[in-house]
């Protein structure tokens, strides 16, 4: 399955099993269900163009506290969707491989796109009003992310 497919999938799985019907999504619940034992950290060592980290053998998720709120959230689902998505295992296997690490990345962006902003919920609330303010408050996400999805869901 492409990574867009198995990323939007595993999301899609998260969202049935806990039975989310509207946004947002809480995930804070969905780590303690999900990552059971991961310790989340805010981090302010952190460079700016690193937003999180997840190390799986410290069952730690360290999240750049310098970032907006709003980015962190998404940078956390991202460091979820490394987990679900079994990651760790994919670059033992392959880790010469610059490509993978690349692919891998995209996969967790989209997984948290899709988690954070569930295809169905979004383009029913964009139907309703299309304000991406509204919108991204309604969904706890930044502006910027809920313009991007719209964009990719054809919604503008």
């Amino acid at each position: 399955m492409a990574a867009v497919g198995r990323a939007r999938q595993g999301a899609r799985e998260l969202i049935k099993k806990h039975r989310i019907v509207e946004p947002p999504i809480n995930l804070d619940l969905l780590i303690k269900a999900e990552a059971p034992g991961f310790e989340v950290i805010l981090d302010d060592t952190f460079p700016d163009h690193l937003s999180g980290l997840t190390n799986a053998k410290a069952k730690t998720i360290r999240i750049n506290s310098n970032h907006p709120p709003l980015r962190r959230r998404f940078s956390l689902a991202h460091e979820l969707g490394h987990i679900v998505l079994n990651h760790k295992s994919m670059l033992f296997q392959r880790l010469d491989e610059e490509n993978i690490q690349k692919e891998l990345e995209r996969e967790a962006d989209e997984f948290a796109s899709e988690l954070l902003m569930p295809i169905r919920m979004f383009k029913a609330c964009y139907e309703l009003d299309p304000n991406l303010d509204t919108i991204a408050a309604l969904f706890e996400v930044s502006r910027t992310a809920a313009y991007v999805r719209a964009i990719k869901l054809r919604l503008l």
